[in-house]
């Protein structure tokens, strides 16, 4: 069995113990971007009750413009990110590795191809300088990729390429425990029956 929190929201530190308790091994994809900034753009933009025919159009803009964008809102935080120190203790726990999700979790399919591998080769380098390991696998965020995107992913950085499926399914090995919702309704998913992710094309 094999876990996947994305974002590294910091209820994941809720979750060691139960990871620990049943020998369940997990990854955890971390854009190191919105790390660093502390925040997440798409739940700070639902948190200042931005409509989201709005801020779904941000898709389409680099990171810089968005958060241009996004700062005259004016800024909010209620959930809470976990530190570049809590990512780099983590990184030692022997059933958790450290994996790439983006430098600042970008639609990859809304981008040019050119600015997502650079996201994931930037990405890649600061994850190393963190854990001292390089990262083996990518979940592109929102689960927006495309095969042709994943040949470029494979030749380049030699990462397995997963994906996040929305529904249920019982007993799949590669799972996606969901960042900010209780432990309890984690601990459901990791007793089979929990979103279906790790689709790998």
């Amino acid at each position: 069995l094999d876990l996947s929190f994305d974002d590294a929201w910091s209820t994941v530190l809720e979750s060691v113990e139960v990871l620990e308790k049943h020998n369940v091994k997990a990854r955890l994809f971390v854009s190191p971007g919105q790390i660093l900034r502390g925040n997440v753009w798409t739940a700070e933009a639902e948190m200042l009750n931005i409509d989201s025919g709005i801020w779904r159009k941000w898709y389409v803009l680099d990171e810089k413009t968005r958060y241009g964008e996004l700062s005259r809102y004016g800024r909010i935080k209620k959930r809470t990110l976990l530190t570049k120190e809590q990512i780099i203790s983590l990184s030692k726990h022997p059933l958790i590795s450290i994996e790439n999700h983006t430098w600042s979790h970008l639609s990859a399919i809304h981008r040019p191809a050119d600015e997502v591998l650079e996201e994931i080769r930037r990405a890649q380098e600061e994850l190393f300088v963190w854990t001292g390991r390089e990262c083996q696998c990518l979940a592109w965020p929102f689960g927006r990729g495309n095969s042709e995107l994943d040949e470029l992913v494979r030749k380049k950085f030699n990462l397995e390429v997963f994906y996040t499926d929305q529904g249920f399914e019982r007993g799949r090995s590669r799972n996606m425990v969901r960042d900010g919702v209780t432990v309890r309704e984690n601990i459901s998913r990791i007793l089979c029956s929990w979103p279906k992710v790790g689709k790998t094309l």
